[in-house]
């Protein structure tokens, strides 16, 4: 199939990973699967999520004044949307529920950057961390940007007073 030019609205799913021989229900008082993310320096897109959870990330070109928006969905739904303001060729980066059940967080890019679709590649690393490497994308002047612990280990029931 050939590609249209990023220019045309493109929907694109990148990847869809799932380790279903170890997939774990969510609790029912469970909120997003997501549960860390950073966005580094170097490009580089990573995520800490409950054990086996489910993700489906997607490319849409620019359109309507907009850059282009990569985007991933997890199971369960987000406390608080919010909107983060990016640096370098990111616009901005926004977590919100598009729809019941379902957490997003999407990474709006600039509109000069130009992103192959064919090259992204969302890789399940271990039964609860994510990577996505935007392939190409100009660094100058990216800042990490984060929310969570990536590397945190906690278990059900466990007590952090102190």
């Amino acid at each position: 199939m050939i590609l249209r030019p990023l220019r045309h609205r493109l929907l694109w799913v990148a990847s869809f990973l799932a380790f279903s021989t170890w997939l774990v229900p969510l609790p029912l008082n469970a909120r997003s699967a997501l549960a860390a993310w950073t966005l580094g320096s170097d490009g580089v897109l990573q995520f800490r999520t409950a054990k086996g959870a489910k993700l489906k990330a997607f490319f849409l070109g620019p359109s309507d004044g907009k850059g282009i928006r990569v985007w991933v969905d997890f199971q369960g739904e987000l406390i608080r949307p919010r909107t983060l303001e990016g640096s370098g060729y990111v616009k901005e980066i926004r977590l919100g529920i598009p729809k019941a059940g379902t957490t997003r967080l999407v990474v709006e890019f600039d509109s000069s950057v130009s992103i192959d679709p064919q090259r992204l590649k969302l890789v399940g690393v271990a039964p609860d961390r994510w990577k996505l490497d935007f392939v190409g994308l100009n660094t100058l002047g990216l800042r990490s940007v984060r929310e969570g612990n990536l590397i945190a280990i906690s278990s059900v029931g466990e007590n952090r007073s102190g």
